[in-house]
Formats: structure tokens, sequence, C-alpha cells
């Protein structure tokens, strides 16, 4: 199956407490148990490549390319009936020479991973549109999330001609689109079991 490639954002609201009270435990648990040296590396987000291109109507558009791996807690909230928030965020800034950079631009595009139990199905969502695409494994899922496919980024005619310009990306987990007992404890406890993000990764953008 050919991988779909997505765009989009939405805002998410707490579920009820008594709603939210089995992803309560199970995150507790999740924050209970000892942390080993393999668990550092267990989950990772990594831009492999990325680039950009002018379309015919002077939009520059994103393509990457990004390998995800989810933690043994992403897993477990995963298939527990807690859809995860991947951010995709695109930041083109003008360069200048004595001061910080100027940024000209800053985007947000946010895609959920959920897990349908009665399925056993893999759904990766366009937020914003609700575009979505099925998969049979996660594995498939996370492989079809990280396709980004001419996403339209920035308008090149409000990039002046005689200044430099460079686009930085970068994927997170998005922690607020959480249920609330569960977005509280990942915020207190700074593991790496939910501070899942890949580097920014940058280049320059010539208009």
């Amino acid at each position: 199956m050919t991988p779909q490639r997505l765009r989009g954002q939405r805002l998410y609201k707490s579920r009820p407490l008594g709603v939210a009270l089995p992803w309560l435990l199970l995150c507790t648990l999740t924050f209970a148990r000892p942390v080993h040296a393999a668990d550092a590396t267990d989950g990772q987000f990594i831009v492999q490549s990325a680039y950009t291109e002018m379309d015919e109507e002077g939009v520059y558009r994103l393509t990457a390319d990004i390998a995800y791996s989810l933690t043994e807690a992403a897993i477990q909230a995963l298939t527990s009936n807690v859809p995860l928030t991947f951010q995709l965020q695109v930041e083109v800034s003008r360069n200048r020479r004595f001061l910080p950079d100027d940024t000209v631009a800053s985007l947000r595009f946010n895609y959920e991973l959920s897990f349908h139990a009665l399925t056993e199905r893999y759904v990766v969502r366009n937020i914003s549109s609700g575009e979505q695409a099925n998969y049979g494994t996660l594995a498939a899922a996370l492989h079809g999330l990280g396709q980004i496919d001419s996403l339209p980024v920035i308008d090149s005619s409000i990039l002046d001609l005689d200044r430099e310009y460079r686009l930085s990306m970068r994927s997170t987990l998005d922690l607020k689109s959480f249920p609330g007992p569960l977005r509280l404890l990942a915020s207190l406890f700074r593991f790496n079991d939910w501070r899942l993000a890949s580097k920014w990764h940058s280049w320059a953008l010539n208009p």
C-alpha cells in the first residue's frame, strides 16, 4: 500500500476526569516503573531528509521523510485508546548579520495517530482537513505519517530577493492534546517516555 501523505492542525478539549481515569492509571504505572538505560533510545524522531521546491505559482513546498519510533509508554497509551498528536513545526527566518535572525513565518501542522481496537487498524488523520489513511501495523502507520509531500509553507512573493532566508523544521509529540490527567503527568515528569522530538533540520531558502 502506497503511504498517504497528510497535513493539518486542530485543538482538543480535555476529557472529563472520570473518562480519563484509565489513562491516569496507565500513566501512573508507566511513570512509576524503573528507568533503564535502554529507555533513552527506544523512542526517536529523526528527520532523514527534507527539501523545498517552488511550484508554478511561486509557493515553496516542503517534502520530507521523518523516521518515527515510539516509547513503550506511548505505545501502551495508543493501544489503550489515547490518540497521539504529532506536530510538524516549520520556521522561516531572514538572516541578519549583527542581530538575531528575524522570523518571517512560524507554522504548525498537526497529525493524529489512533488505534481502533475493534478493527485492529491504525489510523493517521490530517487534523485540519479530516483526510485519513488506515494501516494494518504500527510500523506502516508511522512510515506513512513520516512522509511529507509538497506541503505549502510560504509564498515567495513575500520574500525579499536581496535577502537570505533559512527554513527550519522539526517534529514533536504534542503533549497539549493529551487528556487532562495524562497531560499533567507528562508535563510534571520529564522522562523520555513523552518528551519525543526530532532535532531542528535547517537549510537555505533562496527567493
